[in-house]
């Protein structure tokens, strides 16, 4: 997944917990889309260092939507599943004009139930 922003976006820090949402694999456990990267709940995941590959895009970090209902858009029901996150307090992201953050920390919260 590359995140897209305009060129003059800037770093921000949370200061409080965001809510944001993320689309994970169905099945068990809760794995990321396309890294196979397991989350654990209530586990803030490792520090990821944030960088724009060029003027507008960032790959690494850990991307989420801003919304349930974007999230929704997006999904497929019977290969995805959907679970609520935040990013911590103190943690370092961007937010992009398409309802989309990327973070250096995110940490699972729940299943979201249909």
């Amino acid at each position: 997944m590359c995140f897209q922003t305009t060129e003059f976006a800037k770093k921000k820090t949370a200061k409080t917990d965001i809510e944001c949402w993320k689309i994970l694999k169905k099945g068990k456990g809760y794995k990321s889309n396309f890294k196979n990267f397991l989350y654990k709940k209530g586990v803030i995941n490792p520090l990821v260092k944030l960088y724009k590959t060029n003027w507008y895009e960032i790959n690494q970090g850990y991307h989420s939507y801003r919304s349930e209902k974007k999230a929704r858009e997006v999904y497929i029901p019977r290969i995805h599943k959907i679970c609520k996150f935040i990013i911590p307090a103190s943690s370092h992201y961007y937010a992009n004009v398409d309802s989309e953050y990327v973070s250096d920390q995110i940490m699972l919260i729940d299943e979201v139930k249909k």
